[in-house]
């Protein structure tokens, strides 16, 4: 939930507490506030606006509130042990994000569910319900993670992106393991069209869309970083030409081309790198 207006906290027998913020952020308040007292609750929530919050059933109460606040904006999580109630009439304006709770909100004669590509706004003043089930967060992690889930999720429907399918991501797995089986072979589209069991022109719309790449761009990328990884690993005896073939590659001069271009010097500077960083490790003390 965010609001556009803040609000301090005097700490109550440990009830709720406000604090500064970290260093290098100005004005910030921590609010926190639990209580399984349904009058307590009530009273608190009176500061922030015009809450009535109650249980509904028989659920034992438990309610906690945990957030930041600045002059200008208040964003905060709110887990309820049992299902509930609230009407209220804020005094700041309120979005109401549509995370995991499956909220009801009620607004006059209409009623409103949050769904994965809306929240509800609710203006300063405007009296409103909404009903919930028992909050589902156990850590502020939880709560971060599904907000920065919700946002990039709009982020990517408004630029048109949409999720892949499970059979689509099927596919992808099992070409990705193909390949990191057979670099050293030679990869063909038929190859890979086999494999996935989609025509060429399928699996092209389909690479684009998830990697930006054609099919083949996709696996020559996949063979220098295979290759990159083997160098820095790479035992003293081991010569690139070796690493050029295990990977896929069979013209050297091509190889050093591209996976310069790819990593930003050339595979011999990766190698000596590779072995200068083993050379010290063999003489630091145990």
């Amino acid at each position: 939930m965010v609001s556009t207006a803040s609000n301090s906290h005097e700490s109550g027998d440990g009830v709720a507490a406000s604090g500064p913020g970290k260093v290098g952020m100005a004005d910030v308040a921590v609010q926190h506030f639990r209580s399984r007292d349904v009058d307590e609750t009530q009273a608190f929530l009176s500061q922030l606006g015009h809450h009535t919050r109650v249980p509904s059933g028989r659920d034992p109460f438990a309610y906690e509130i945990a957030g930041a606040a600045t002059r200008a904006l208040t964003a905060v999580r709110i887990n309820v042990a049992g299902r509930h109630a609230m009407r209220a009439a804020d005094s700041a304006p309120m979005l109401f994000l549509p995370l995991r709770a499956a909220q009801t909100f009620t607004i006059g004669r209409k009623a409103w569910q949050p769904n994965p590509s809306s929240a509800i706004f609710v203006a300063s003043d405007h009296e409103y319900s909404a009903h919930a089930p028992a909050g589902a967060y156990g850590n502020v992690e939880a709560f971060e993670a599904d907000a920065a889930s919700w946002v990039a999720g709009l982020v990517m429907e408004q630029a048109g992106v949409r999720a892949a399918s499970p059979e689509s991501l099927q596919r992808f797995e099992r070409i990705e393991q193909w390949v990191a089986a057979h670099l050293g072979e030679n990869i063909t589209l038929d190859r890979l069209c086999a494999v996935s069991g989609l025509g060429p022109r399928s699996l092209q719309k389909l690479f684009l869309a998830r990697y930006g790449q054609s099919p083949l761009e996709w696996v020559n990328a996949r063979r220098l970083a295979a290759a990159r990884a083997q160098l820095l690993q790479a035992p003293a005896a081991v010569a690139i030409s070796t690493v050029a073939l295990d990977s896929g590659f069979t013209h050297l001069g091509r190889f050093s081309g591209a996976y310069r271009q790819a990593h930003g010097e050339l595979p011999s500077a990766t190698l000596a790198a590779a072995r200068s960083r083993q050379g010290r490790q063999q003489f630091l003390p145990a």
